[in-house]
């Protein structure tokens, strides 16, 4: 009987990465990529769209861009030879509007993810109340929270910034990344970077000022092992708070799709999972067949693995089955831009859920970043 060393359930993004460093770094290992799906990369998905007489559009499915303060998505494309297709937002254009009292209000310029950084534009706003304005002030004052407990989302921004700026800054902005209830949503889990600066620097605005002191400094060059100038080097790709790809997200799967050499089993699920008398791990598939492995890395949303993991370890299934999820739907529209009167020039409006509208985001992709919709064209995503 033929004995896999690791058994990857789900050919997401995490069962597809868990599959490049397992090959990359451990490469005397074997093993096997499992997905229920007809298709590799979960909730990653491109389509190029033919729009009869407007061309080409790149159109997300799914998430439109990795977030570079957590830099292994780009990590992950650079090992693939993906860097030259890495690819910013438009920050010239970087403009973001807030839908407040039914009418779109420019975000203030120097407003960090949630955190403002700019006196004057911050203080002529219309955005946040005066009231509002003052209790953001006060982070300066604010005793750092130090006992490492965590919190959701919205207890830290209104203990640092206020409930105004939690209803109209910082739900609706984050509500775009996680699609989550701030209310319910770990702080630590989603965001620790705002703990981290609040703990080092005593507050949110100290700590982002801090850090663009610390991006706008030029890096001193290393000196070159031989002795030899470093005048000649190629300058870095610019990077952005956001970035993509080219093609659009399915780059990053299709590049890891074409590098893994491993037993990779599309339209494949596990039905069961049990453990025999020698430790190994019987993976029973829905082909009928069954899998032995050594070990198991689930790949998968969290219930899948919660059923799975009942009969062998069912306090870690409990936990897994806690975790909440929620539903998640994209429409994309295209159009021709003469026939979308008065479009915002950024990179689109942000929702609060306190002006009761049906959906929390709309994106101008085709303004956020280049080759997505083609000249004369708008892509919009809701």
């Amino acid at each position: 009987m033929s004995v896999v060393d690791v058994a990857i359930v789900g050919g997401g993004i995490s069962g597809l990465s868990t599959a490049w460093y397992v090959q990359t770094k451990a490469p005397e290992l074997t093993y096997t990529i499992l997905e229920r799906g007809d298709r590799w990369g979960g909730k990653i998905r491109t389509d190029v769209v033919e729009a009869p007489d407007l061309g080409e559009f790149v159109v997300e499915g799914g998430p439109d861009a990795f977030i570079t303060q957590k830099p292994w998505g780009m990590q992950l494309a650079r090992e693939l030879g993906l860097g030259d297709d890495l690819l910013p937002t438009n920050d010239a254009k970087r403009q973001v509007f807030v839908l407040n009292k039914g009418k779109p209000t420019p975000m203030p310029d120097g407003v960090l993810l949630i955190v403002p950084t700019k006196f004057t534009p911050f203080a002529l706003s219309p955005l946040i109340s005066p009231w509002g304005k003052l209790r953001m002030g006060m982070d300066l004052f604010i005793p750092a929270k130090r006992d490492g407990e965590d919190e959701t989302l919205a207890e830290f921004i209104t203990r640092r910034l206020g409930t105004e700026a939690l209803d109209k800054i910082a739900e609706p902005l984050m509500s775009g990344i996680y699609n989550a209830e701030a209310e319910k949503q770990s702080v630590l889990a989603t965001f620790p970077r705002f703990r981290t600066m609040e703990e080092q620097h005593g507050s949110l605005i100290k700590g982002m000022l801090a850090s663009r002191r610390a991006h706008a400094a030029p890096a001193k060059p290393a000196a070159a092992a031989d002795g030899a100038s470093t005048n000649g080097a190629a300058p870095k790709p610019r990077t952005s708070a956001f970035m993509s790809l080219r093609g659009g997200m399915n780059e990053l799967i299709n590049g890891l799709v074409a590098q893994l050499t491993g037993d990779m089993r599309l339209e494949t699920g596990v039905n069961a999972l049990e453990r025999d008398d020698a430790g190994n791990y019987q993976l029973q598939l829905s082909d009928g067949t069954t899998l032995t492995a050594r070990t198991v890395v689930m790949a998968t949303p969290a219930h899948v693995a919660s059923t799975l993991l009942a009969p062998l370890a069912p306090a870690a299934s409990t936990a897994l089955d806690e975790i909440r999820y929620v539903s998640t739907g994209t429409l994309s529209f295209a159009f021709r831009l003469g026939d979308v009167p008065n479009l915002l020039t950024g990179f689109g409006l942000v929702i609060p859920r306190s002006e009761g509208r049906a959906i929390n985001a709309v994106t101008i992709n085709s303004i956020k970043f280049d080759h997505r919709a083609p000249e004369g064209a708008v892509l919009l995503r809701a």
